[in-house]
């Protein structure tokens, strides 16, 4: 590897965000689903300070709580979650998004 891209993965290895939300999604995959949520809720507040570099692990917590919220039956904050990820996709661009209604 480069040197900017040793620099990224150094920079990813010692990112708050990143670390809240791997743990997180650790929980929510062992079934620990309300700790799980707590951490990654948190990770989301920590993302909102320091404004991660990755739109994909923001996505990827916003999926992981949705699927937190859906366990515990709580279909309106699972569909919360869901609609976040969708606006990030909407106006980043970057993904294609078709055949939704709403």
């Amino acid at each position: 590897l480069g040197s900017a891209e040793d620099d990224d993965l150094e920079e990813l290895k010692l990112d708050p965000f990143l670390m809240i939300s791997v743990i997180g999604q650790e929980y929510l995959h062992v079934g620990y689903t309300a700790q799980a949520i707590t951490l990654l809720k948190l990770a989301l507040e920590v993302d909102s300070k320091t404004e991660c570099k990755s739109s994909e692990l923001k996505l990827s917590v916003l999926g992981a709580l949705s699927f937190a919220y859906y366990q515990e039956k709580n279909y309106t904050q699972a569909t919360e979650y869901l609609r976040m990820q969708l606006d990030i996709c909407r106006c980043s661009g970057k993904y294609r998004i078709s055949a939704l209604r709403g």
